[in-house]
């Protein structure tokens, strides 16, 4: 095996061999269509065992309780192959249960870079020194133009609307709230004259983390803004086309799984 390739399965496919559960999901042909194809063609020995799942069908893992038959038979399966660890890739695995109880470890985990958290800190200063509230908006154009016929998808005079709701449902005062708003696209700040906004540039991980350092986020229908929500451990609020039940979210200050219908599966 030439040099090159010896390194890299050494850094990245070696650890892997002791795979024993993996769902193909449609990501695998999205996101890393390259690095999968080729590995498990050249490599087929990195993984021991497959255990193929439901598409769709969100399947929890230990310590969350797993109440369906048939996914408890193919955990079974997996804990009794003698493996010392299984890796888990796709869109629908869930562990609520097992997010929270190692919430410190996966927070270590995934710290940010000493980068991301001083614009962070930057990003911040402005609104904490001036402002008693500060609430996180993710707000998703982009693809959602074209997703399921625009169900997901807000003009930012919808939003706008969204946050004056917000604010008057807060029971503050408009000069006590600052929308520190993140966008996959630039936004023109005349299409929020009501209220006080604050754009900040800066990346996804940036974006992410800023989000989560905010007393409470609103947000488009989708799994960032939850993520930053989980992390920063405050509540996420979703736009809601039919409008949103203010009462629901009433009383809430911490990160929850919402029962309201959306594409977060938790």
């Amino acid at each position: 095996m030439p040099v090159g390739n010896w390194l890299i399965w050494l850094l990245f496919y070696s650890p892997l061999r002791k795979i024993s559960f993996r769902k193909w999901s449609p990501l695998r042909h999205w996101v890393f269509p390259k690095y999968t194809k080729r590995t498990l063609a050249k490599h087929p020995e990195t993984i021991n065992d497959t255990v193929e799942v439901d598409s769709w069908r969100p399947f929890y893992l230990p310590p969350t309780e797993v109440a369906d038959t048939d996914q408890a038979r193919k955990l079974k399966m997996i804990e009794d192959s003698g493996d010392s660890a299984a890796y888990v890739t796709g869109w629908m695995y869930r562990n609520p249960i097992g997010m929270e109880k190692y919430r410190a470890d996966i927070m270590t985990a995934i710290k940010p870079k000493k980068k991301v958290r001083t614009h962070v800190s930057s990003v911040l200063a402005y609104p904490r020194a001036n402002f008693k509230h500060v609430v996180g908006v993710h707000f998703r154009l982009g693809d959602y133009r074209y997703v399921e016929e625009k169900k997901f998808f807000f003009e930012p005079q919808q939003v706008e609307k969204i946050l004056t709701e917000y604010v008057t449902q807060s029971g503050m005062q408009t000069q006590d709230i600052c929308f520190v708003i993140c966008s996959d696209e630039k936004l023109n700040p005349d299409h929020f004259k009501s209220i006080n906004a604050f754009f900040p540039t800066g990346s996804p991980a940036e974006d992410l983390f800023t989000l989560a350092a905010t007393d409470v986020i609103i947000g488009s229908d989708s799994t960032f803004g939850p993520f930053a929500a989980w992390y920063g451990n405050v509540p996420f609020i979703i736009f809601d086309r039919t409008g949103i039940d203010w009462e629901y979210y009433k009383g809430k200050e911490k990160f929850f799984v919402t029962t309201k219908p959306n594409r977060v599966f938790y």
